[in-house]
């Protein structure tokens, strides 16, 4: 997910736009996104990267993943996905170009 950063967003809208395309009854300017977890993660990349959708709905997604290290137990997966903790500088970049809460002004 956070290593392939970019495709799933980009797949996410080009399936909307076949879908729009392919099916009249859709109007595209009423469009609705939701998701969890890691879809709640997504729908606030979405918020900060494309204004194609009326509402947006996260459900348990991750905002910030860097203070997210933090907040929880479970280190594996954002020291495997991100490469390290966000004290190392490397990987506290890697963390910085993920991070939904830096476009969020966007």
């Amino acid at each position: 997910m956070w290593r392939n950063r970019g495709k799933p967003f980009t797949d996410i809208l080009n399936s909307l736009d076949f879908l729009i395309d392919n099916h009249p009854n859709i109007n595209p300017s009423r469009l609705l996104g939701l998701g969890a977890s890691y879809g709640g993660w997504m729908v606030n990349w979405i918020n900060g990267h494309t204004n194609r959708f009326r509402a947006l709905v996260c459900h348990d997604g991750i905002f910030d993943q860097r203070m997210l290290y933090f907040e929880t137990e479970e280190l594996w997966f954002p020291e495997h996905d991100m490469e390290g903790n966000p004290m190392n500088a490397t990987a506290d970049a890697n963390y910085e170009v993920r991070a939904c809460v830096a476009v969020a002004a966007s």
